[in-house]
Order: C-alpha cells, then structure tokens, then sequence
C-alpha cells in the first residue's frame, strides 16, 4: 500500500511550494517526490507515475531540488525511525529490519562481554598491586 502526502511551505522570494510524496505505507520509505506551485490533480499524477517509473518526474528549480533530494535520501537511507524500531525506512522496506536488529544485538552483547574482561582483568591487577605494598 502506498500513501500520498502535500507539504506546503514558502520560499522567501519564490511563493509557496507543495512538495507531494508518494510512501511505501508500511516503511514509509519515500518513493517519489515532487516539488510544485500548485495543488490541482495533473501533479498527483505525475507524482504517482514516478512512483511506478522514476524516469517521468520533471524538473524543479535546481538548488531547491539538490536539497529536497538529499533530504528524502538521508530520510530514506540514513534516519533512523523510534516507530520501526530504530531502524531506517529502507531496511524495512528491502526486508533487512530483523537482520539489523539481530546484529546490533550480537555487537551489544560482545561489547558487554568485553567490558566485563576488561573490568575483571582491572580488579585482578588492582588486588595484585595491592598485595605488592
């Protein structure tokens, strides 16, 4: 299931813009955008198209379309999400949640367990110096 959303928001100089997302409803992985001065039907459409076919999106104006790319691929690839389990949109989406997680909870418990050598190798040393004096 996908889902549509309008932003508005205004660009000193420019006017107000409407930026249109279609989502992957269940990741919320952006899947296509667009960046428009008006909110009639034909813009809804295109934005749906490039959903299905990334070739059909038009142009924007150029710095503003930089900075709402970067956006939705840092949203996308690098935010995590506290709602899916703090892992990113596209995890979800390519099916890696539960790998992610599953590693993160490998990485946490070599870590505990490390700490815990470390902390036992300090309290030997500790009582070996302390049995010196």
């Amino acid at each position: 299931m996908w889902s549509t959303d309008a932003s508005c928001f205004r660009v000193s100089g420019w006017g107000f813009y409407y930026l249109l997302t279609v989502m992957d409803d269940f990741s919320r992985f952006i899947l296509a955008w667009k960046l428009q001065t008006d909110m009639t039907s034909d813009p809804f459409i295109e934005v749906v198209q490039g959903a299905v076919d990334p070739t059909v999106m038009t142009d924007v104006p150029g710095y503003l379309e930089v900075a709402i790319a970067e956006f939705v691929n840092y949203y996308n690839n690098r935010r995590y999400q506290k709602a899916l389990g703090t892992v990113t949109h596209s995890d979800v989406l390519d099916g890696r949640r539960e790998q992610v997680l599953q590693k993160r909870k490998e990485v946490q418990t070599q870590t505990i367990q490390r700490r815990r050598l470390y902390n036992q190798q300090l309290r030997e040393l500790a009582r070996s110096a302390s049995n010196l004096h």
